[in-house]
């Protein structure tokens, strides 16, 4: 029969397995593996690559500075208050007298020179609506919403980016592993042709000299095996880092690059569709605009405005 600590242990360590099991699967793991297409190495590099998250701050920031600057248009409240305990016997007085509790007593010789400290709080409460200010608001917003379209453009063109780099680097990779499957095929075959130099060496067919050149050559393969494998590491490293997860993931390519058509279309096409589309190009004409209405708004700043204050107390 189990114990009544036992079940309490039995319960313990259950509810602390629990935890350690939800907790480990909410971790991001430190490295992965599997099979990875293209396709699906520039989905995780939109998901997770480090700068898009960074421009998406930015798209946020400038959408909540639209409603920022439409704030002006609305009426603002400001409340204030102020505290002060005092024993001086001019600020006593002064005191009793704005809250007119002054009593002929107050008029004493010692309570005069030597009062009780006296508590004064102040408060004070406002609020402003401006009917007219020669359009600063307006600008304002006008500037806002333009900034908005520019980062829009820029998490375009950051995404555009993201998908070259990544397709860089997934070419790299998969160039790195055949380039390094050829040395080791040929290292292969190199050595195949070294025992067989080598037995003929023995038996009196070939001259040394063929036995030290089979030897250097084997001996070339093998330095440009070693290099072509920290190739393909620099290339999985590039390709991890395009992607935003750990360095240390490794994924199996399944995606080949087949031989496309020739493409027969002018270079000055393929330039004036760049001129005519490029995301950052079309960032240039927003960041103008959003000068323009800062100088429009800097403008209204001489002008007279129109305020009214519905209340203050």
């Amino acid at each position: 029969m189990i114990s009544r600590f036992s079940k309490i242990w039995i319960c313990v360590s259950l509810f602390s397995f629990l935890i350690l099991c939800g907790f480990a699967r909410a971790q991001p793991a430190s490295s992965s593996s599997g099979i990875l297409s293209l396709s699906g190495a520039i989905q995780i590099a939109i998901t997770h690559n480090p700068s898009i998250n960074e421009v998406q701050a930015q798209v946020d920031i400038s959408t909540e500075r639209i409603v920022q600057a439409k704030s002006g248009f609305m009426p603002q409240i400001d409340a204030s208050g102020v505290y002060d305990r005092t024993t001086n016997p001019a600020g006593v007085f002064a005191t009793k007298l704005n809250q007119g509790m002054i009593t002929q007593d107050d008029f004493n010789v010692k309570r005069l020179n030597d009062p009780d400290p006296i508590d004064n709080y102040a408060g004070r409460l406002s609020a402003i609506w401006p009917l007219y200010d020669s359009g600063q608001t307006w600008h304002g917003v006008r500037q806002a919403e333009f900034g908005q379209k520019e980062t829009n453009l820029e998490m375009i063109r950051r995404r555009q980016q993201v998908i070259a780099q990544t397709v860089f680097t997934y070419v790299g990779l998969l160039m790195a592993e055949e380039n390094l499957a050829i040395v080791e095929q040929t290292l292969t075959t190199a050595r195949a042709n070294l025992k067989m130099v080598k037995s003929r060496y023995e038996s009196g067919f070939v001259v040394k000299s063929d036995l030290l050149r089979t030897q250097v050559h084997i001996a070339n393969l093998e330095q440009q095996q070693l290099q072509a494998a920290s190739q393909v590491e620099i290339a999985r490293a590039e390709l991890n880092a395009a992607m935003g997860v750990a360095i240390d993931s490794e994924f199996e390519l399944i995606s080949r690059l087949d031989r496309g058509e020739e493409i027969t279309e002018p270079l000055e096409r393929w330039i004036n569709i760049a001129l005519d589309q490029r995301a950052d190009l079309k960032q240039i004409d927003f960041q103008q605009s959003v000068a323009e209405e800062e100088i429009k708004k800097s403008r209204a700043a001489h002008l007279p405005t129109v305020v009214w204050f519905p209340c203050q107390v």
